[in-house]
């Protein structure tokens, strides 16, 4: 789910601001995990719903968990959580190791220059 999220983060920054209102408002089990304890995350503002028919509809097949997700930030929580190793987890920065890192910031907004002399 990361990675779609990735690409509709893509397609917002080249200016698809229609990709902001995918997924539904967020349903009352929201509220259980949009605190310190549960996801560590409790702004939620700028995050969707995205049930099974959402993700579906994105063509994305075999996945069965649910989401709220904030495109802008590309942030994905897991509505239910997830057990990993006797904890559960609510989103993938919470894994230890960090084992992705979405807070992602492009500081280099031209190519590389390249100067050769003979």
């Amino acid at each position: 789910m990361q990675t779609e999220v990735n690409n509709l983060y893509d397609r917002y920054s080249n200016g698809e601001s229609s990709v902001l209102e995918i997924g539904k408002e967020l349903d009352s089990e929201a509220n259980k995990v949009f605190t310190t304890n549960a996801s560590g995350i409790t702004d939620s503002s700028g995050y969707r719903y995205y049930d099974r028919e959402t993700i579906e509809s994105l063509g994305i097949e075999e996945v069965e968990e649910e989401f709220y997700i904030n495109v802008e930030k590309r942030s994905v929580i897991s509505r239910l959580g997830i057990e990993y190793e006797g904890e559960k987890y609510y989103t993938l920065e919470q894994l230890s190791n960090g084992l992705y890192n979405v807070e992602y910031d492009n500081k280099n907004s031209n190519g590389p220059e390249f100067n050769a002399t003979i």
